[in-house]
């Protein structure tokens, strides 16, 4: 039995080529873990098979980058089986004028891959070159070409005449046989069928082609005939919907922790010790056994139950202390140099072990031995951490002198004693991921989301701008360690460092494709060397990873890791293009989700859908007024529960084999697949030409008969409820109905009513933390707009962030690997900060409750500048009332701003960071500018200004001023807000809270306050190449945004000209 996966191609001729590759490595490895793929028996199982076309084949140079891969331990798939279908023609170009070769497979010579070719015409001889393909590659794990050579009959496409161009071979085509008849003559010549026979075959194959024809026509694609990955959240399919809402109750109530909903994917909530996967999710440890993560769906936040589907993007990513020192140790501890092997049962005597001690001045494995403790509680551990410390490390170890200085250092910062630098933050990062476990956890509890890390790239294992360092090499033997990959504290993942050829096309679309296939199992990272080195590999970024998801619902969580930064470097290695990025995601730039007239009719809607309607005793009479009345959350629960029931009442084998339409996570059962509200009365028209059964109505544009729920069932009159699939809502819960009238639809339909309606109820009792009481028009209007961010969050193309904390990129990190909602992932990563000793962050930041943050500002949590008080925590800020400018920025242009504020002590500029742009944190953004009413709003960067990020945030930061703060600002100014759910919350961590909102109403209407630029003017090249210019230029806009007048180089016109826009 042979499985067979397509992965789907652009028209971008052979740009999916790496990308198959990288699939096939993934399956690969899914195979032998141990090895990471690379054995010939994992090989042998799993073959990439490739087919081009002539032109393209000896045209792009793609084939020769992907072919380059064939023999490199870390991107090597025992070889790939090319197949060339040599038509002799390039759209309308002949071979003479398309290649310099005699044959379009001649490329493939210079990787010695056997080239068998092939006449077309010939189908037994095509098998056996197929053949004879198959078992070279199997048995010398090689590429190996076939060169099909064959012609085209008819024209490039259907409206191309080929005889246009090429008139005496389309006249030479035309005249020969084709090849179903020269194979028909050849089979009746040697006896193998009779013409009746080869007829027959013929009547049939056309018989069939045509009733293929004529279904088509009925046809209506759907995005899960496309699906090609899946990830967590996905949708049931062929489960029976009864036993669904049985297991979704047990889960629910704990009863049964080893039931699972999602077999395919992984939930993950936030518990008191950081996220948590809590669906279960096969994956493989790092001996190649499936480790299954299972658990209760729902864990106790505030005495209330969570549902782990809220505020994707906003939970808690730290990790205990404990386990960060004991990583920490694990990846810093060398051998003793020149200390002669011990025998194992040598460390076990007292005497021996301290003279080894004494005569080296060092102690033997005793950062090991600590973390085992903390992990693992192991019997022996001296001896144990000493035998496996010296299988790790070669006796003969010496590390370079810099490495173990750097080594000396990263220990000091994970015990507390110095500031966590980019690097050390990075490695902690993949250090925590790869482990299933935490300090004093019990070994037989489910483990934690984990996963295997791949960093691939050119000279990654070192780093480019020597920061990483982690791999480590012995300066005698230079034998290489890996420490992450082994680092003796429990089970563990895989930590793979590929350095990569001098290929970005390749590589990357190799990384695009192992993310697609490892989905939620595998953190897989592609550093460019410089940001703008990723131009070669633009192909891949146009037509796989921002638009492959929204083409052909292909997803994938590869992390680009892409050195931005103007450091004096010139044209060609300062910018990583964010502007090129930034104009790729699907963000709006002029409305805030749940915030547009749309999103405000839906919230209307629905409240009049949910609400109790109040009755006026005195005239009789209810009252039908949209905001009047309230939502009850007991008489919601009341009904979600009536509805499971009568879901579970009905007929197990009615159900089976009928497909649940889960997927949008946030779906209500009163909205369709695009968040839309179902409208029963602009339907009615329509009503006779679909199937309609208790509430539910069957959309004719949908190929699997997608049902949806008409927003009477949840009205509060319950004798309108006109539920025929054998249970009529009432105050009381149910009644019987006709069940035998029922059909399978319907049956269905009822479980799907059930489960969405639970899903609504569990999300409206997780935002407002409380599952009774009532909910009034304004609260619901804020969790409507909390429930469009989070969908807007979900269906974003990718998320790109320029984080200025080693901090903040440890939990970016850490949030890629464990959110539900798996998007690419864009990192501005820096240059000069990486050794810059400001920055660095606290080991408190990465510690429980710790978490990204998508917006910085004086003083708040994640504030690397600024020590918090050592007895209230509380960190110093500008006082608003002398604050005259704002000057937000993103990435490393703040610690140019922040260092020449301090020199110079002002004290009446505020600096913002903005750590997240895509998407845009609008909520948390405008929260940090309310702080400052009165002050004037600039954006300050680096890049030119038709260039970095001023076009994109300009917009969006006067959308978050007039949509947001063009309100009056009171005591409950976060109810204005709607909560924060861009990354970010409200609580800065100081205790005292925003300077604006308590009690002072500052009846500013933002409409005036304008966002203006401070940066270098615009330019056609990235940057100069002038070292003495680039500082003069930094110097002058870093005086500008502060408002300091500055003798030299002027950016722009005096401040009195220049146009706010």
């Amino acid at each position: 039995r042979v499985e067979m996966s397509m992965a789907p191609n652009p028209s971008h001729l052979e740009a999916v080529n790496s990308v198959v590759a990288g699939m096939v490595r993934s399956k690969q490895m899914r195979v032998d873990v141990a090895r990471g793929g690379r054995s010939r028996a994992s090989q042998r199982k799993v073959l990439g098979l490739l087919i081009h076309g002539d032109a393209a084949f000896c045209g792009l140079g793609v084939n020769a980058e992907v072919m380059q891969l064939q023999d490199l331990p870390d991107y090597t798939t025992g070889g790939t089986v090319h197949i060339v279908v040599n038509n002799q023609i390039g759209f309308t170009t002949v071979p003479r004028r398309a290649r310099s070769s005699p044959h379009p497979s001649d490329v493939a010579k210079g990787y010695g891959a056997p080239i068998f070719h092939v006449n077309g015409d010939d189908p037994e001889a095509v098998v056996r070159a197929c053949r004879l393909a198959a078992d070279f590659r199997a048995e010398w794990g090689q590429d190996v070409v076939i060169n099909l050579v064959c012609y085209r009959r008819l024209g490039h496409n259907e409206q191309d005449d080929p005889s246009i161009t090429l008139p005496l071979l389309s006249e030479r085509i035309k005249r020969q046989r084709k090849v179903s008849e020269i194979y028909a003559d050849r089979l009746v010549a040697d006896g193998v069928a009779t013409r009746d026979e080869v007829d027959r075959w013929i009547e049939r194959c056309a018989a069939e082609y045509q009733a293929e024809l004529d279904a088509s026509g009925t046809y209506v694609e759907s995005p899960e005939d496309w699906a090609v990955s899946t990830y967590m959240g996905q949708r049931d399919s062929a489960l029976n919907v009864g036993e669904r809402l049985r297991l979704e109750k047990e889960l629910r109530l704990e009863l049964d922790a080893n039931k699972t909903l999602e077999e395919e994917g992984v939930i993950v909530e936030d518990g008191p010790g950081g996220p948590r996967a809590v669906s279960q999710e096969a994956s493989l440890s790092g001996n190649g056994d499936v480790a299954t993560t299972a658990g209760s769906r729902f864990e106790s936040i505030e005495g209330l139950d969570a549902n782990p589907r809220f505020n994707p993007r906003m939970f808690s990513t730290g990790v205990p202390l404990e386990m960060i020192r004991a990583v920490g140790h694990a990846m810093t501890e060398l051998p003793p140099e020149n200390l002669e092997f011990v025998d194992g049962a040598d460390l076990d005597d007292e005497t021996a072990r301290t003279k080894a001690e004494k005569d080296y001045g060092v102690r033997v494995g005793d950062s090991v031995r600590t973390a085992k403790a903390l992990l693992s509680q192991l019997d022996d551990v001296a001896r144990k951490a000493r035998l496996e410390h010296m299988g790790l490390f070669p006796p003969d170890f010496i590390a370079h002198p810099h490495t173990r200085k750097l080594l000396e250092n990263r220990r000091k910062m994970v015990e507390g004693e110095l500031g966590v630098d980019w690097g050390t933050a990075e490695l902690l990062a993949f250090a925590t991921l790869v482990l299933h476990r935490y300090p004093g956890e019990d070994p037989a509890a489910p483990p934690r989301k984990h996963c295997h890390v791949r960093l691939s790239g050119q000279d990654v294992e070192r780093g480019t701008f020597n920061h990483r360092h982690s791999v480590l090499y012995c300066s005698r033997t230079s034998r290489p360690v890996n420490p992450i990959d082994n680092m003796g504290l429990g089970d563990q993942d895989r930590f793979l460092v590929c350095n990569s050829p001098l290929s970005e096309h390749a590589v990357m679309g190799f990384e695009y494709g192992f993310s697609v296939d490892s989905g939620p199992a595998a953190l897989v990272l592609w550093e460019a060397q410089f940001g703008d080195f990723a131009n070669n590999a633009q192909g891949i970024v146009d037509q796989f990873v921002a638009t492959g998801e929204a083409k052909w619902g292909q997803r994938s969580g590869l992390v680009l890791l892409l050195p931005h930064g103007y450091d004096g470097n010139g044209p060609d290695h300062s910018s990583a293009r964010p502007e090129r990025w930034l104009a790729a995601a699907s963000d709006d730039p002029d409305s805030l989700p749940g915030r547009s007239p749309r999103d405000g009719e839906l919230a209307a809607k629905t409240f009049a859908a949910l609400r109790e309607k109040t009755v006026d005793k005195t005239v009789g009479k209810t009252d039908d007024a949209d905001a009047s009345g309230f939502i009850s959350l007991d008489r919601l629960r009341e009904r979600v529960e009536a509805l499971e029931a009568a879901a579970e009442s009905a007929p197990a084998e009615e159900n089976v084999g009928f497909e649940v339409d889960d997927s949008n996570d946030q779906a209500f059962t009163l909205f369709d697949e695009h968040g839309a509200l179902i409208d029963a009365a602009s339907d009615a028209a329509s009503d006779a030409a679909t199937s309609t059964r208790g509430g539910f109505r069957r959309e004719p544009h949908d190929a699997r008969d997608r049902l949806v729920v008409e927003p009477d069932d949840f009205r509060g009159d319950d004798d309108d409820a006109d539920v025929a699939a054998g249970k009529v809502l009432d105050g009381a819960g149910a009644r019987d109905g006709p069940q035998a009238d029922m059909d399978p639809i319907a049956l269905a339909s009822a479980a799907v009513k059930a489960s969405r309606a639970r899903s609504m109820y569990d999300d409206v009792r997780r935002f407002f933390r409380r599952d009774r009481g009532r909910i009034d028009r304004v609260d619901w209007d804020r969790y409507m707009r909390h429930r469009a961010k989070t969908h807007a969050d979900s269906t974003c193309n990718f998320v790109l962030v320029n984080p200025s904390t080693p901090a903040n990129y440890f939990h970016a990190l850490r949030r890629q690997a464990n959110v539900p909602h798996v998007k690419p992932l864009v990192v501005l990563a820096p240059k000069y900060l990486l050794h810059h000793r400001p920055c660095a962050s606290p080991l408190r930041d990465f510690g429980p409750g710790s978490r990204f943050h998508a917006v910085i500002g004086d003083g708040d949590v994640g504030d690397n500048s600024v020590e918090p008080d050592a007895v209230t925590g509380a960190r110093e800020r500008p006082k608003a009332s002398n604050v005259r400018r704002v000057v937000v920025c993103t990435g490393q242009v703040y610690y140019k701003l922040h260092q020449l504020r301090r020199a110079r002590r002002i004290e009446d500029v505020a600096l913002v960071r903005l750590e997240q742009l895509s998407p845009f944190p609008h909520a948390a953004l405008a929260r940090r500018l309310a702080r400052y009413p009165n002050a004037e709003l600039v954006w300050c960067q680096e890049e030119p200004k038709n260039m970095g990020y001023w076009a994109f945030a300009q917009p969006r930061i006067n959308t978050a001023m007039r949509e947001i703060l063009d309100v009056e600002v009171g005591a409950d100014h976060r109810a204005a807000f709607g909560g924060d759910d861009d990354g970010d919350d409200g609580d800065d961590g100081d205790g005292s809270g925003d300077e604006v909102g308590r009690g002072e109403k500052t009846g500013r209407r933002d409409e005036v306050r304008r966002v203006h630029y401070v940066g270098r003017p615009a330019a056609a090249s990235p940057a100069t190449g002038s070292p003495a210019i680039h500082a003069a230029e930094t110097r002058a806009l870093v005086h500008e945004a502060l408002g300091l007048e500055h003798v030299g180089i002027h950016l722009a016109e005096p401040r009195s000209s220049v146009p706010r826009y």
